[in-house]
């Protein structure tokens, strides 16, 4: 089982890169099934700030959230 905390657009998008992996399927196929390009899924991956906005997370952060994710794999 993985599992980790999300403090950041990064954290959040290793958390779905591994989950992906795991299920063994690749950007193009994970992208195909969700109807959105590779481009736009490698993004989310790398936590590039302009589609997981930093903010959000100093928000998080300020208010005392905490998010965690959990893989059953």
């Amino acid at each position: 089982m993985a599992h980790g905390r999300i403090r950041s657009p990064e954290d959040l998008g290793r958390a779905i890169r591994h989950v992906r992996r795991v299920a063994g399927l690749t950007q193009r196929d994970l992208a195909d099934q969700l109807q959105v390009t590779q481009r736009w899924l490698s993004e989310i991956e790398t936590g590039k700030p302009k589609i997981l906005d930093a903010r959000l997370f100093a928000v998080i952060a300020m208010l005392g959230i905490t998010l965690e994710w959990q893989s059953d794999d």
